[in-house]
């Protein structure tokens, strides 16, 4: 029905929003072997919604998953980035990230 019918019947137009979970993915599947600190933080979906693509800071990594089957994600693996990726984003065929350099910390006994 046209929504001015709608208003005109005094019909509500309010849809009622909902997530709803219909998988997870466990990012240390992505990072086979590690036992660092790893965390998906920010995320893009390539255009034909077959991949998923999110930076994990902690790792210093770019991660990609498949998402072909939702509701059974399988991992793609990682691309070491040199820094802490702190931003994804997809164009086309491209991904493109910010990275700031890694931080460390040194104590007195080190230097």
């Amino acid at each position: 029905m046209p929504l001015n019918f709608l208003l005109a019947l005094g019909l509500s137009t309010t849809v009622e929003m909902n997530f709803n979970r219909i998988a997870s993915f466990p990012v240390m599947d992505n990072s086979a072997g590690t036992e660092e600190e790893t965390s998906a933080e920010i995320i893009a979906v390539t255009a034909d919604g077959k991949t998923l693509v999110y930076t994990d800071s902690p790792l210093g990594v770019i991660g990609m998953v498949d998402i072909t089957d939702a509701a059974h994600p399988s991992p793609l693996g990682t691309m070491a980035m040199g820094g802490e990726p702190t931003s994804v984003a997809i164009d086309g065929a491209t991904a493109l990230w910010v990275s700031t350099p890694r931080r460390t910390t040194q104590t007195l006994q080190d230097c």
